[in-house]
């Protein structure tokens, strides 16, 4: 079987040749290799971490269809074009008798920038796309005057290698065991179950430091009945039945009750003791994962939003955690607010296993706070 294709053509100065550079990341193409008159072809090995895939970038000087089973194999176009000039918009319009026999599912109308200033105006081309089922990319956008804006799009190149790889080639194969966590959310649980393994060395320092509590309490769970039984029948064996001899022992058997009762009592206030202790340290550790956006529960949810079939229920969790996320942030000044909202879409987007390269330079790094 034969690769799937993206047809690459241009309708300005920008060649073809140049977004296959970009896309490849290289800076020579080396020979040119021609599948059809005119159309040559560049392999292409996608990678990414759910499935691999082997593709085939085509670029043409002119408007063409190549024939019926390259038709069949064009499965992406990619179209250049400059708003400066009317013309060579009109040149992209031409090229839709064409896409109507290839048929591909991704269509990208790219240019170098678009603005209401150009010839042909963006708000046009906008429409265009949307009337024909293009995605307008621009390779050097216009700078975003809002500052505010705390999920920033994809552009230029990284978009269209991004819309590419979330394709469904004809002939990729799926990996069998997909990492469905992110570096991000595999750092959270390596934090959780150090976090763990100390309270456990916690409990068993405490008991260590305190054998003889510990030895108590386990000695009034099994062996405190038995000793009192015991007793009781050893001093009825030793009274004869003697009324006197027998009212001696019951006093000595309440005797014998009260002083365990007194151990017992004891024992309960050490162990209360500790438990104020074990309670304080959990606070501590709650206050660290409430750092880490309350990791236990968190990583459950964010690992299930990984996975095919997330459920419902992990997303009602979800949402009913962004609205304690959202109380929170309320509470904060206006700058670590952006930067809270900031890290709480990296962490998210991560774990679905989005592009690393979408979230390349941002406040990634650092633990969510407060």
């Amino acid at each position: 079987m034969s690769a799937p294709c993206v047809l690459i053509a241009s309708c300005c100065d920008i060649k073809p040749d140049f977004l296959v550079k970009e896309i490849l990341k290289l800076d020579d193409l080396g020979n040119r290799t021609f599948i059809l008159e005119k159309i040559c072809a560049y392999d292409w090995n996608i990678e990414t971490k759910y499935y691999n895939a082997s593709v085939q970038l085509c670029t043409t000087e002119e408007r063409t269809i190549g024939n019926a089973s390259f038709a069949e194999r064009v499965e992406a176009f990619l179209v250049c074009f400059d708003p400066h000039q009317k013309n060579s918009f009109d040149s992209v319009k031409s090229w839709l008798p064409y896409l109507s026999q290839l048929e591909p599912e991704i269509k990208m109308l790219v240019c170098d920038q678009c603005t209401e200033n150009h010839e042909v105006k963006r708000l046009t081309v906008q429409e265009w796309c949307i009337d024909n089922g293009f995605e307008l990319v621009e390779l050097t956008p216009e700078e975003d005057s809002d500052e505010d804006d705390d999920f920033p799009e994809t552009t230029g190149i990284k978009r269209i290698i991004q819309a590419l790889h979330a394709h469904t080639w004809s002939n990729l194969t799926m990996k069998e065991n997909p990492s469905v966590c992110s570096p991000y959310v595999r750092q959270l649980m390596q934090d959780e179950f150090k976090a763990k393994k100390a309270q456990e060395n916690q409990k068993s320092l405490d008991c260590a430091l305190n054998p003889v509590v510990n030895k108590a309490v386990c000695d009034s769970d099994k062996g405190n009945q038995l000793k009192v039984d015991s007793y009781s029948i050893d001093c009825e064996i030793s009274s004869g039945g003697n009324p006197e001899s027998q009212s001696e022992s019951e006093e000595a058997i309440s005797l014998s009750r009260d002083d365990q009762a007194s151990s017992l009592d004891r024992d309960s206030a050490q162990d209360c003791c500790k438990s104020d202790k074990k309670n304080i340290s959990k606070e501590k550790k709650n206050e660290v994962n409430l750092d880490l956006l309350h990791a236990s529960e968190d990583l459950q949810l964010f690992e299930a939003l990984g996975t095919e079939d997330p459920g419902g229920e992990s997303f009602e969790k979800l949402f009913e955690r962004f609205g304690l996320m959202n109380e929170k942030a309320q509470s904060l000044p206006y700058q670590e607010r952006k930067k809270y909202a900031e890290k709480v879409a990296i962490a998210f987007w991560r774990a679905m296993g989005g592009d690393e390269d979408e979230v390349e330079g941002l406040s990634d790094t650092d633990d969510l706070d407060p």
